[in-house]
């Protein structure tokens, strides 16, 4: 009877600390887990991506101290979402396109996986609110998306 009562009482002891490391670690788990892949830009940029779109390469220029540095990702993008869509500007932009091939320049992202900056496309810029020096830059064209960030 005495060795049930302290069963009894270490299990309720391991099912409580599991529930605090539960109620602690979870919110964080579940934040990690949400903005994985293209919810990264959501987190970051207050920019939700259309549903449907595929990572089809990706680099950075590695960890930084300061969290300062470039990231390129390029998305298959298949499905027109009017609602995405209408964020963007249409018509190619000289000003974008230097600014989208420095960043691309600097992580030496291959042609094969960059947009034709000489045809039509559409783009958008963003900026962070926490910090105006940082740049999102996006291209739209021929079924892809091509993202470029800077990060101050």
């Amino acid at each position: 009877m005495r060795k049930l009562k302290r069963r009894q009482r270490n299990l309720i002891i391991i099912c409580a600390a599991l529930a605090l490391l539960l109620a602690v670690f979870g919110p964080m788990i579940w934040s990690a887990l949400r903005y994985v892949g293209a919810g990264v830009y959501e987190a970051n940029w207050g920019l939700a991506m259309p549903d449907g779109i595929t990572e089809l390469y990706r680099t950075d220029s590695g960890a930084s101290f300061h969290g300062d540095g470039y990231r390129y990702a390029v998305y298959d993008y298949p499905e027109p979402d009017e609602e995405f869509d209408s964020l963007l500007n249409a018509g190619a932009d000289e000003y974008i396109g230097e600014r989208f091939s420095e960043i691309a320049d600097t992580l030496g992202v291959p042609g094969s996986e960059r947009p034709d900056l000489n045809a039509d496309y559409s783009w958008r810029v963003g900026r962070r609110p926490s910090d105006e020096r940082d740049k999102l830059y996006m291209i739209s064209q021929d079924g892809k998306l091509y993202i470029a960030e800077l990060f101050m």
